[in-house]
């Protein structure tokens, strides 16, 4: 075991806020789906209270990934404005269709960050990630994960 402090973050977040993001993972699956987790931090708590999903998602994501164009960072500065709010993090799915969830490993399966993501942590703030599971009948069903922000480390090995 290793000294140090583990700092943890408490954090609210709106059940409308996750019902909405699975409800646009659904929306636009098989392709991956991307949000802005809002709201505010108090004393060292996060609210997250609102989500903000750009109205173009189909045009900037596919099924391998979301390519975050400019523009959105300016439409949700412009959103948080209005409604005083802060962009605390951010929100994106994992789609799996049958016939994907049928050759993976289960463990291949998660709500976890894909490599891809750690190597563009985004803004550094809260990860989301949605899980959308084909089902053999055609149904979607969804779990979410959110995560902490992360840090990067610039690493020299001597």
């Amino acid at each position: 075991m290793f000294g140090g402090t583990i700092i943890y973050m408490k954090l609210d977040v709106s059940k409308k806020v996750l019902d909405k993001a699975r409800r646009s993972a659904k929306k636009y699956f098989p392709i991956e789906t991307y949000g802005y987790l809002l709201g505010r931090v108090r004393n060292g708590k996060g609210y997250i209270t609102d989500i903000y999903i750009p109205k173009d998602i189909s045009e900037h994501c596919d099924t391998d990934g979301v390519d975050v164009p400019k523009h959105w960072a300016t439409e949700v500065d412009e959103y948080c404005k209005l409604n005083l709010l802060a962009i605390l993090g951010d929100i994106h799915s994992h789609p799996y269709t049958a016939k994907e969830i049928s050759c993976k490993n289960s463990r291949d399966i998660s709500a976890s960050p894909s490599e891809e993501d750690y190597e563009d942590p985004g803004m550094g703030g809260i990860q989301g990630i949605i899980v959308v599971l084909e089902n053999k009948n055609g149904s979607l069903s969804t779990r979410v994960k959110l995560y902490g922000p992360q840090v990067q480390l610039q690493i020299k090995i001597k």
